[in-house]
């Protein structure tokens, strides 16, 4: 199954750079350009490295690339990183609310071999984009550094992994973040040699599911192959061979998956009326209560939903349709290799039966933009930034482990598993190196 093993991770030095809050971020693919700037007023932010702005002095480093290793390298040299003495696993716990309710979602960052796609236990889950894979392996090929964790799931019914790691949660974590969104993250460094092995031999019978990070998966392994063009077969616990993860158990309580809505523009002589017109041999439309300002109701509609139903919202009304399959399995004919838990999707139903068979047929190619939250897709329609808004149910984990297993691939944006990890808590050298003596005593002193 998956080689999951601890690594002596890069970690930012408190007492040089104090509130870690300051200097962390989201994910670089869920950043848009306002809040970019604010983080990026802090001069060590890990967006410097991550998302580095294009800068109009080329004379030094002529590309942003080239300056996002130089500063990596800096930051080491001045002591802003520092480098873990002894190989760890780290538990990440993030605590949050969601609807007036506290969730704590508990993962374990580590190590991961990797593997060819469609080769052992490591399995995607939904089909990437192309244009991001360039931009991350330039900044991984300058850098040589995983700046973030891919989001992977396991299968854990009696919790074993997290009942060996809950003792430390005991002490008081060695880094605690509160994110601009109020969510709380946790991190416990785990070093009993003891545990380590243990931990590593019980995700030895286990498969890893991939959540969240296909593109920096996919990162990893271009790099890994260009390494060895360079260099020639690298030994096998070269850290190039791995990736870092946070494995989260799928019977995890703090686990939640959102859909991704689907807001459309640029649609030729487009109008609800006209759309339900061209698609309601494939769907039965009904229309339902829009309640003003409250989004948070149509959110538990879609949680409670068939995972096949899609929600349509027509802003000129505003008016809220939900669109059911007049068949049982309406992709069946259509796409037969697929699973039926696949074909039963809403996100599936969406693209391959009212968009490809109706809504592109009349009204041309879309311009598609990709929103987890219902009350932003809303009011995307509203401000008449789109033209409509295609509102989805989370898809079932049962459903995913079941299609993932069986090597399927969901549409792109299928999922959006919340809360985010943070980058920039834990950064993973893909470098073979010691630590230097005061790079020790710094980390020691921090843990």
């Amino acid at each position: 199954m998956a080689l999951v093993q601890p690594f002596c991770a890069w970690r930012y030095n408190v007492s040089r750079v104090g509130d870690l809050s300051l200097v962390t971020a989201p994910p670089y693919d869920v950043i848009d350009p306002a809040l970019q700037e604010q983080l990026l007023a802090h001069p060590y932010n890990i967006l410097w490295l991550d998302l580095h702005p294009a800068s109009a002095d080329e004379r030094q480093h002529p590309n942003r690339y080239e300056r996002a290793a130089a500063l990596w390298q800096q930051w080491r040299e001045e002591g802003i990183f520092v480098r873990d003495s002894r190989p760890a696993f780290y538990l990440y716990e993030q605590e949050y609310t969601l609807a007036g309710k506290v969730y704590r979602r508990r993962g374990v960052i580590g190590r991961v071999q990797l593997e060819e796609p469609g080769e052992g236990f490591i399995f995607p889950h939904e089909e990437t984009l192309t244009a991001p894979l360039a931009d991350r392996l330039a900044l991984m090929k300058a850098t040589h550094c995983n700046l973030s964790q891919i989001l992977g799931l396991y299968p854990d019914a009696r919790g074993a992994v997290m009942a060996l790691l809950e003792p430390a949660t005991a002490r008081n974590p060695d880094v605690q973040v509160i994110d601009r969104e109020g969510i709380v993250n946790r991190i416990w460094a785990i070093r009993e040699r003891a545990c380590l092995a243990q931990i590593t031999a019980l995700f030895s019978s286990k498969p890893l599911f991939i959540a969240d990070g296909h593109h920096r998966y996919k990162t990893a392994l271009a790099y890994r192959d260009w390494l060895q063009e360079r260099q020639g077969d690298l030994p096998p616990s070269h850290p190039a061979n791995f990736v870092s993860f946070v494995g989260v158990s799928l019977s995890d309580p703090g686990l939640t998956v959102f859909p991704t809505h689907r807001c459309v523009s640029r649609l030729e002589g487009f109008s609800v009326a006209r759309l339900r017109a061209v698609s309601e041999k494939h769907f039965v439309w009904e229309e339902g209560t829009f309640p003003p300002d409250r989004p948070e109701v149509l959110d538990e509609h879609l949680r409670r939903a068939d995972a096949s139903l899609i929600g349509v919202f027509d802003p000129t009304g505003p008016r809220m349709f939900w669109l059911h399959p007049r068949q049982e399995d309406p992709l069946a004919a259509l796409l037969p290799d697929h699973s039926r838990s696949w074909r039963k999707l809403a996100v599936a139903l969406l693209h391959r039966l009212l968009f490809d068979r109706c809504l592109i047929p009349a009204f041309g190619e879309p311009t598609v933009n990709y929103v987890p939250w219902t009350a932003e897709a809303i009011r995307r329609c509203r401000e008449q930034e789109s033209q409509v808004a295609f509102l989805l149910p989370p898809p079932p984990l049962e459903a995913f482990q079941s299609i993932v297993q069986n090597r399927e691939l969901m549409p792109p944006k299928s999922t959006y598993f919340y809360p985010k990890p943070l980058t920039g808590l834990v950064l993973y050298s893909l470098e073979e190196e010691a630590p230097r003596a005061g790079e020790i005593k710094a980390n020691e002193a921090l843990c």
